[in-house]
């Protein structure tokens, strides 16, 4: 009964703050309407405030991590490397249009274990540049980087430039989760010109009901105060019940739901030299869902990584095919030069006498096999 009561309670006190909030816009609507007026649409629609929101730690949980590919909207998905689902569940999030990023293990202050592919501050640049490339090889249609834990690694400013130039290489975004408020990450992003943004709100840091429809408020609050906000959960089943009763109601508040990329682009973070991965190409040729399902059953057959057209995908792996028929067709030439380097050399004009049929010697054409060596040829 009691659990009952705090129930009511809670969901009448997220009616009370939707109806201020309400009030409180529709105030702001009369008194800066005159203002509003002289706006272009343009400038009108890109007031409205946003909610760039980011589902960590898929790959472990394929029924929670379906589960949160499935939410409505533009949702970012940061998969952890070498996890049973990560590559399975990377592919469904793309093939649904969401955006895909490599949720980077790094270590914390609390000593607790990161996962597969971790990044610590005792490895030297070999063995980290490694371990990031595995990491990125290891989850299909990445297009950016956030860290998994990593409240001791974010410290390390000799190894967050290690990252930021590898990620800059490669053409992706940086969101620095912000495990701790002593993070250099994202000043070491910005540093390196790679478009960035930064954790404001937790969703699930307490995993109870109350706590994270507290946290969602929270989050709603600050896209109306600053004009966005960058939200981060985790696939629990309270998060996502959570998730999958509130995000309807951004819409009715005026708040658009973005994705981390087209929320850099409109920040006007993109990368000066040349097209960042993650933007998709103007051009996409219109393909039927049976073309795509055979695409990603291409990808299947071999790890592919920064891949932004169709096309490309299928040309790589016929020059992958090529690539192994022509090994094949060297490694059986090289063994046929060996052969004929175990022959004897047999100097010009010299006369071989005649062999009679028995069983230790064979007379076959022009060819004389014989018990102790390799065929001889005798036809010049």
């Amino acid at each position: 009964m009691t659990r009952f009561i705090l129930r009511t309670l809670t969901t009448v006190r997220h009616q009370l703050k939707n109806t201020r909030d309400t009030l409180t816009s529709s105030l702001k609507a009369i008194i800066f309407g005159s203002a509003a007026l002289s706006l272009s649409p343009l400038v009108v629609a890109s007031s409205s405030p946003t909610i760039t929101l980011i589902i960590d730690d898929i790959g472990y949980n394929l029924r929670n991590g379906l589960r949160a590919v499935n939410l409505p909207g533009a949702i970012t998905f940061a998969v952890l490397p070498h996890t049973p689902y990560s590559q399975r569940l990377a592919k469904t999030a793309h093939k649904q249009g969401k955006t895909v990023m490599l949720h980077a293990p790094m270590t914390n202050v609390h000593h607790r274990a990161p996962g597969p592919g971790t990044l610590t501050p005792t490895m030297d640049r070999e063995t980290f540049d490694q371990e990031l490339k595995n990491a990125l090889a290891d989850i299909p249609f990445v297009q950016g980087v956030n860290n998994h834990m990593g409240s001791e690694l974010t410290q390390d400013s000799v190894r967050m430039q290690w990252l930021m130039e590898e990620v800059s290489k490669r053409r992706l975004f940086f969101i620095d989760s912000r495990t701790t408020a002593k993070s250099v990450a994202a000043k070491t992003a910005r540093s390196n010109g790679i478009p960035s943004m930064s954790r404001d709100v937790f969703l699930d840091h307490i995993r109870t009901p109350e706590a994270v429809h507290e946290a969602f408020d929270t989050l709603v609050r600050h896209a109306k105060r600053n004009g966005h906000a960058v939200g981060i959960g985790h696939p629990h089943s309270v998060t996502l019940e959570m998730l999958e009763a509130r995000l309807p109601e951004l819409r009715e508040q005026g708040i658009r739901l973005i994705s981390v990329p087209d929320q850099l682009v409109a920040m006007g973070q993109v990368y000066q030299d040349s097209p960042p991965v993650f933007a998709a190409p103007n051009n996409l040729p219109s393909r039927s869902p049976a073309f795509w399902r055979s695409e990603i059953q291409q990808l299947t057959r071999y790890k592919e990584t920064d891949i932004t057209h169709s096309k490309i995908i299928r040309r790589d792996v016929v020059i992958r095919r090529q690539e192994i028929n022509r090994q094949q067709l060297n490694r059986n030439e090289k063994e046929a030069v060996q052969r004929r380097q175990l022959l004897p050399e047999i100097p010009p004009g010299t006369e071989f006498p005649q062999l009679k049929r028995n069983k230790h010697h064979l007379i076959t054409g022009r060819s004389v096999i014989l018990p102790f060596s390799p065929r001889i040829n005798l036809s010049g």
